[in-house]
């Protein structure tokens, strides 16, 4: 087996098994073995593209991005008491730690096993106007998400994510763009 073909099934196989670890252990109300278990997948995943000298920090940039709005986003529906998470040591007032985990290792999968698929911005809107809804939905079917106003919060979810998640992609590209035409330009001065 090649070695791309090995790193993508560890970056698939580490995605899943840090869902499940987080899904498992918030189930059982633990509120840190969650997401210690997540960041140790996330972490097998950095090390494997540091090992093999691949890149990793604008994946792990964009997934760091993408934690602090998913963050925002369910504080602002853990205030409106659309949500609660079980296993949150924070209560309503802030995203649970397994969460945070699960919004990271989403963000660090996207650019590293679907980079060349981030530039399709009206597929992901049509996608995640569906799948985060039902990403959601899995949550609470598990107990580990408590839907509180089920149909608005699921039409909330869809359509702030259809937007959010094309538009993270497409400032993840400006930024990465702009950044290489900086170092282009430092390049030629010399």
């Amino acid at each position: 087996m090649s070695q791309s073909k090995v790193g993508w099934c560890i970056h698939f196989i580490s995605y899943y098994l840090s869902w499940i670890a987080c899904f498992y252990f918030a189930a059982q109300n633990n509120e840190y073995l969650a997401p210690i278990m997540g960041f140790l997948f996330i972490a097998v995943q950095i090390a494997w593209q540091s090992m093999n000298r691949l890149p990793y920090l604008n994946a792990l940039y964009f997934a760091i991005f993408i934690a602090m709005v998913g963050s925002l986003t369910d504080m602002i529906w853990l205030y409106q008491n659309y949500i609660y998470f079980k296993a949150n040591p924070f209560r309503s007032y802030f995203t649970a730690p397994w969460m945070i985990c699960i919004w990271l290792s989403f963000g660090l999968n996207l650019i590293i096993l679907n980079e060349k698929l981030t530039r399709y911005y009206f597929s992901w809107f049509i996608l995640t106007l569906f799948l985060m809804p039902f990403a959601y939905q899995i949550g609470a079917r598990c107990s580990i998400v408590f839907i509180e106003k089920n149909s608005p919060f699921y039409y909330f979810v869809g359509i702030t994510w259809a937007f959010l998640l094309p538009a993270s992609f497409y400032l993840y590209h400006y930024f990465i763009t702009r950044n290489s035409n900086s170092k282009m330009e430092k390049l030629s001065r010399i």
